[in-house]
Order: structure tokens, then C-alpha cells, then sequence
């Protein structure tokens, strides 16, 4: 004999309805998570960017400030500045090329060297100096350097006689990494007191 066997659902597993909602919640809680850690990386990005364009603008500004301030108002070019001020200066250090400072027996300073700083069109801030006397051989008399490849904009501006401030603007770029267009910016405004 036969049994009959009616059929009987088994609880224990799941339906194919179930099945997609599961997993309808799991991608849209990993799609969180994504869009979650890209914002978390973008905005770390982003603070690096900016850290970086503000240490390069103080690290420029300190440079140019160490050498204008040996400088005295009358060996300072152009002289005077043009409205709105000038994007790059040329001064006279008594600095020579041992970095000592040079004096006459009445405690002049004697000028040893003739440096320029200006910004091209490139977003190149450039470096040059002239040796114009000491032990230096005629090859390397003259030198040039870039200091950055980052600055937007560098304007110097005679306040009076013996004040000049500078103005500069760099940036940073390290925010395209991770898919953000945007350029950090930092800006740094200060005044150099030159010598008498």
C-alpha cells in the first residue's frame, strides 16, 4: 500500500522575493559605504592640498624676506612700483657667496650680489643672481633656480621709502587623486622693513 504524502513547505528556506530584497539592502548599505569612504578620502585630500600651497607660500615669503630685509631702500628696483604693485623685484644683498655679510672699515655694507625674483607665466617663480664681485669664477657668476612651480600670483608694493610688502597666492593640485577637480589655494601677505 501507498501513503499519500501531501506536500509540505519546508520553513526553512528562503523565497526568491526575500532573496532580492536581501540583497537590495546589502548593496545599497555598501554603496553608502563607498560614497562614505570617497568623501572621507576627498576630504583628506583636499586639507593635504591646502596644507601644502600654505607651506609653500610661507616657505617662499620667508626666503625672500631673509634676503630683501639686508637690502636698503635705494638699491631696491623698481623704484618706484607701479600702481597695483609688481610681480617681481631686483635688490642688491652685501651677502657674498660664503653667505657672510660684507661691511667697509665704516660699517657699510658692501654689495656683493644682485638677485631678481619674478613670476612667469608659467606659475614659475624664478630665482636669479649675479655675483658682482668676491672669488666667484665668470662661469658661475650668474645662477638661476625655480623656487616654485606653484604660484598664481606674487605682487610686491613699496608701502614708503623702507616698507615693501609681498603678496602671494599658491596652490596645490593633490585633490585630482581621488577625482576632485578643484584647486587649493593659499594666500600670505606680509611686510619687509628694509635697512636704512
Amino acid at each position: 500500500m501507498f501513503k499519500r504524502i501531501d506536500s509540505v513547505r519546508n520553513p526553512k528556506g528562503f523565497t526568491l522575493i526575500e532573496m532580492v530584497i536581501a540583497m537590495s539592502i546589502g548593496l545599497i548599505g555598501v554603496a553608502g559605504g563607498y560614497a562614505l569612504l570617497a568623501n572621507v578620502q576627498g576630504t583628506m585630500a583636499g586639507n593635504s592640498a591646502v596644507t601644502q600651497a600654505q607651506q609653500e607660500a610661507r616657505f617662499i615669503v620667508e626666503r625672500i624676506t631673509r634676503e630683501l630685509c639686508e637690502s636698503s631702500r635705494d638699491r631696491v628696483w623698481p623704484s618706484p612700483m607701479p600702481n597695483g604693485g609688481s610681480d617681481y623685484i631686483v635688490f642688491l644683498t652685501p651677502r657674498n657667496e660664503d653667505r657672510v655679510f660684507i661691511v667697509d672699515n665704516d660699517g657699510n655694507p658692501q654689495w656683493q650680489r644682485a638677485i631678481l625674483y619674478r613670476l612667469d607665466s608659467d606659475s614659475k617663480l624664478r630665482r636669479y643672481q649675479l655675483y658682482m664681485s668676491g672669488t666667484v669664477e665668470p662661469s658661475e657668476r650668474y645662477q638661476s633656480e625655480i623656487v616654485s612651480r606653484n604660484v598664481e600670483q606674487l605682487l610686491f608694493n613699496r608701502v614708503n621709502n623702507d616698507m615693501i610688502t609681498i603678496h602671494i597666492r599658491t596652490f596645490s593640485d593633490q585633490g585630482e587623486k581621488v577625482g576632485h577637480v578643484a584647486r587649493s589655494r593659499a594666500e600670505f601677505y606680509t611686510m619687509v622693513k628694509l635697512r636704512n
